[in-house]
């Protein structure tokens, strides 16, 4: 008889034998019912008694028809429980008479549940995936890989098998959207069929156009968005299919989702945001544009062969050139926003005034790269003049006039301080370039030396860095955090070096002390905490002087308050205003949670709670001497939906937004992007009088009288699903 034994034995199995003296029998199993398409048997081996929380001893996994398993032997009860996808679980309990005789393993179909998977939004999910909690099980003590699960077809349908008569918990995962439970109930003699609805499962779908509007098959649609505050994005990404339509999710509701399709002959899209639950989503691909050109040496005039050419634009993309003569030949988006032509030794040229409008080509004539200077150098020690390894020399830009201020000028900038440096060798050599001709700073850093500034005048082939040593005492700002009665606080503490440019921030131990280490200069202090921001303070510190702060933190005029109605993924944050100032904030706030904002002082404030989905609610309190505590409740609780289209509006990148603000101040404001089509959707709004305005998006937050870059406004009457289409044309 043939056999085959394959043996996946949990870890817990090499140390349990022993506790049996190591003394086990040879079982042989054969499986004797035929069924097509049969799956692998799972079989978990128990002694002694068993109940919910009894784990196996071991756990094996057979796919022949005829194996053997090494079954211990000991005067307690042992029992095997035999599983496969789809087929009723065996229980057998294993006597002297079948460890001689063998053991057959008859497997059932059982009964059946046919499903759907439906989310919230009625569209059919796929993907899902299923897994019983059963009750017709000796123990729920099974381990992830012998776990049985189903996954959904496209069109969100699943079948499983091998249930018997009873309740059954059946569990449905989904990547985005909580695990949720549904109980199943199989009657003797019959199968059970039914569509399981999502309770917060919200799709989003659509359609990617071309330039024409016709459908396009094929593009690929990406999605950006942030999983329960997380300060990273999560990304996910589909084809159209032949009819040019995708399908995204589900997410819960509230959650915000950042799309972008792109297709090699038809262009790209920019990001467009929309809500989990919008169906009518339209991406229209920008047109491509042909750029020609030739790429040449500024001082030679010779070809440069070996460049890329990089778009700026939503997508970014990049085109290698290699042995082209220097002859540009791509194309790209219409809608891209500049073009960047970078080459190995030389200095990248930045079009920052890419504008091709409706050309078919778009010529950039002769583009002559700069090759810029070289410079070698020697660092060293000012006293024991001996080499200085690992110092670090960066180029931090030319001077620019701010009279001579271009957007190009100001990446080259940035371009060079990030990208133009060095790192001196064991003999203190070092090599940079290529830098831009004309005066410039480089900045030498090393550990145990000053920090240096060193001008060049963009000539010199060679130049010698001397680095004096620091001095052996730190410097240093130290202190402590306290509230004006001289009570320990814990907290933020953050520092903004003037002459740097720079600043971070970091925790202070429990008892509020804090201890920072930086270079000499002019120092800004100040510190967060639970009750309150402290003043900021200017410290001056030499080199090698430890200076002593303490921030005082006045907890006096706390706001404390509630968020309620946030949608799902929805998240909320407050500020607190005095006239224009902010003087305090917190944020990721979720739905039912409790805010506190201390330390505003006595006066009159306004409070703005802004969500995720571009919400608003704005209440005015004021903190006087006698109370210095005041309670405020945001409630989003709205679910009124205005949506439409934006007709004449022109060119599409001019990021236009439509606002909904209301009349009555206790009701909700929103606001959204118009889409590639012109369309708009704004949830969550109050039922009442609105004004509804296409206007810049920087006007959020600003007085509603504001007329400045406002295209359009108009009144209208909002209750429930509010159907509104806005000719900028029209008088």
């Amino acid at each position: 008889m043939k056999r085959l034994i394959i043996l996946m034995l949990c870890g817990f199995l090499l140390t349990a034998w022993p506790l049996y003296g190591n003394q086990t029998s040879s079982v042989e199993f054969r499986i004797v019912s035929q069924h097509a398409d049969a799956e692998a048997v799972w079989l978990g081996v128990f002694v002694g008694p068993v109940n919910s929380d009894t784990e196996a001893l071991s756990w094996t996994s057979a796919e022949s028809d005829e194996f053997t398993l090494e079954i211990p032997q000991t005067d307690e009860e042992v029992l095997l429980l035999a599983l496969r996808r789809n087929f009723v679980p065996i229980t057998v309990r294993i006597t002297d008479d079948l460890r001689s005789s063998g053991i057959d393993l008859d497997f059932k179909p059982g009964h059946q549940f046919l499903g759907t998977i439906v989310s919230t939004d009625g569209i059919e999910v796929a993907d899902a995936v299923l897994s019983i909690e059963r009750q017709d099980l000796p123990s729920q003590q099974i381990p992830s890989q012998a776990k049985l699960e189903w996954t959904s077809a496209v069109d969100g349908t699943v079948s499983i098998g091998g249930l018997v008569p009873g309740k059954h918990e059946l569990h449905v995962e989904l990547p985005y959207i909580p695990t949720e439970i549904f109980d199943i109930q199989i009657n003797e003699g019959e199968d059970a069929e039914g569509d399981l609805v999502l309770g917060n499962a919200h799709c989003v779908r659509g359609s990617v156009l071309d330039h024409d509007r016709n459908l396009v098959a094929g593009a690929d649609v990406s999605a950006s968005f942030d999983i329960d505050g997380e300060e990273f994005s999560q990304r996910s990404s589909v084809q159209t299919d032949s009819a040019g339509e995708f399908q995204m999710g589900p997410f819960v509701s509230g959650q915000a989702v950042y799309l972008s399709a792109a297709h090699a002959d038809h262009g790209s899209t920019f990001g467009s945001r929309v809500f989990a639950g919008n169906h009518e989503v339209q991406l229209i691909l920008s047109k491509l544009v042909e750029v020609v050109g030739t790429v040449l040496d500024a001082e030679t005039g010779t070809p440069v062969e070996e460049f890329t050419l990089r778009v700026r634009g939503y997508l970014g993309l990049e085109f290698p050139h290699s042995g082209t003569n220097g002859t540009i030949s791509v194309k790209v988006d219409s809608d891209a926003h500049g073009l960047v032509i970078e080459a190995p030794n030389y200095i990248p040229y930045f079009h920052t005034e890419f504008s091709p409008g409706t050309m078919e080509v778009y010529d950039l004539g002769k583009v002559e790269l700069d090759p810029g200077v070289h410079v070698t150098g020697l660092v060293y020690d000012s006293i024991s003049r001996q080499p200085v390894e690992g110092a670090q020399i960066a180029s931090i830009g030319k001077g620019i006039d701010r009279e001579d201020l271009t957007e190009s000028s100001i990446r080259l900038a940035h371009y060079m301080n990030r990208n133009v440096n060095a790192t001196s060798d064991a003999d203190g050599e070092f090599s940079l370039g290529p830098l831009p001709s004309g005066d410039s700073v480089l900045q030498v850093f090393a550990k145990d030396y000053k920090w240096e500034q060193i001008p060049f005048d963009g000539q010199s082939a060679r130049i010698n860095i001397e680095l004096t040593p620091s001095d052996v005492r730190p410097t240093r700002i130290v202190g402590r955090i306290e509230s004006n009665h001289g009570v320990a606080v814990a907290g933020q503490v953050n520092f903004y070096h003037v002459e740097n440019a720079s600043g971070v921030g970091f925790q202070t131990e429990e008892d509020g002390s804090f201890e920072y280490a930086t270079r000499a200069g002019t120092h800004q202090v100040y510190a967060n905490t639970d009750l309150g921001r402290s003043e900021t303070i200017e410290v001056t510190v030499d080199e090698g002087i430890t200076e002593e702060v303490v921030l005082v933190v006045d907890p006096f005029g706390r706001l404390e308050g509630t968020i309620n109605g946030l949608k799902g993924a929805e998240r909320a944050h407050v500020l607190v205003f005095s006239d224009d100032s902010r003087v305090g904030s917190v944020g990721g706030i979720s739905n039912g949670e409790e805010f506190r904002i201390a330390g505003l002082g006595a006066g009159s404030f306004t409070a703005r709670a802004a969500t995720t989905m571009d919400r608003q609610l704005t209440k005015s309190f004021e903190v006087t001497e006698n109370s210095g505590n005041v309670y405020v409740e945001f409630s989003f609780a709205a679910d009124s939906r205005l949506y439409g289209r934006v007709l004449s509006l022109g060119d599409p990148s001019s990021f236009r937004q439509v606002r909904a603000i209301p009349k009555e101040s206790s009701s909700i404001s929103g606001r959204c992007d118009i889409l590639d089509d012109g369309s708009f959707e704004i949830r969550g709004l109050s039922n009442g009088e609105y004004w509804i305005e296409v206007a810049d998006p920087q006007l959020w937050g600003v007085a509603i009288d504001s007329e400045s870059n406002v295209y359009k406004r108009i009144e209208v009457e909002i209750a429930g699903e509010t159907e509104l289409n806005i000719d900028l044309a029209s008088p």
